[in-house]
């Protein structure tokens, strides 16, 4: 199940690039997925390339924060805004 939830997450990122506040989060959820893909193989499998997904935990995590501060607050206002009209 790995291979077609990270391709449906690769494919909605490459859908929103041009839609930068909706690409940020898109890339930190394929980011998440391909780390927990990671974690879950070394668990099943015992790899030893665990260390291997801190990277990417740590970029998406990276990604949503700077979502956080720099797109939600504007969309926040917008849906306010728009539910009060």
């Amino acid at each position: 199940m790995i291979l077609p939830t990270l391709t449906l997450a690769v494919i909605l990122s490459i859908k929103t690039r041009r839609q930068f506040e909706y690409f940020l989060p898109n890339i930190a959820i394929a980011l998440w997925i391909g780390a927990n893909s990671i974690w879950m193989c070394d668990e099943f499998f015992e790899l030893g390339i665990k260390n291997a997904c801190y990277p990417l935990f740590a970029l998406g995590l990276i990604l949503i924060l700077y979502w956080l501060v720099k797109y939600f607050p504007a969309i926040w206002r917008k849906e306010n805004t728009e539910t009060n009209s």
